[in-house]
């Protein structure tokens, strides 16, 4: 994946738009959120390599400008002050998660697109991306609505199937596999749960020694 955040990234959460969306037969509820993070045009490599040469160079009164020992020198300058913001055709499948403070707001699957790249002068870039969704947690809405125009920390990373974290098991409950279902064990433990199972202490000889009766 060209673009993502992997490690907590701040981001202004700018726009939020609530609709319907079809599946089917069927209309559900869906969110488009519109995210401006603000990075170093340095940061424009995810889109393609060339692409802050293209657009950054550093003009002959920076050039200079005596240079700071020990501090990497960027491409400051605007090549094309006019040229305005630019459209990005980049749309793909992700996984994003919203720091809320108190916790975090997963959306997976959310698909990502309508990128627009706002060259800045002075070597920063703001990178205006949608993200869309139809699946979301209960109380994330409101929760989204109180954080919106606002700064926000995010993660965006690929998208998996697989759960983002193992199930907590409950206090108490135990963590041994379950047997296959239909094997003798599976039986075994169906009585030991019920407490009618006669070999649940010691080995079946001795149980049903302690059954048979006994002569006086």
């Amino acid at each position: 994946m060209p673009f993502a955040f992997p490690a907590a990234t701040t981001v202004k959460l700018a726009h939020l738009n609530v609709r319907p969306e079809k599946h089917g037969d069927e209309s559900v509820t869906a969110l488009d959120l519109k995210f401006i993070p603000t990075a170093a045009n340095s940061e424009l490599s995810m889109f393609h390599p060339k692409l802050q040469a293209m657009l950054y160079w550093r003009s002959k009164a920076t050039t200079d400008q005596r240079d700071i020992e020990g501090v990497e020198q960027i491409l400051p300058d605007l090549r094309f002050p006019l040229l305005g913001r630019l459209a990005w055709d980049l749309d793909f499948t992700a996984r994003l998660a919203i720091q809320t403070g108190t916790g975090e707001i997963v959306l997976n699957p959310v698909k990502v697109n309508a990128f627009r790249l706002d060259p800045l002068q002075g070597g920063s870039v703001e990178i205006t991306f949608r993200v869309q969704c139809s699946e979301f947690p209960n109380g994330a809405l409101d929760s989204l609505g109180r954080m919106l125009d606002g700064d926000v920390q995010i993660t965006l990373e690929p998208h998996t199937d697989k759960p983002s974290e193992a199930p907590k098991s409950k206090k108490g409950a135990s963590t041994a596999p379950t047997p296959p279902k239909g094997s003798g064990e599976e039986s075994k433990a169906a009585l030991d749960a019920s407490g009618r199972n006669p070999f649940a202490q010691g080995t079946p000889e001795q149980a049903l020694a302690d059954s048979s009766p006994t002569t006086h």
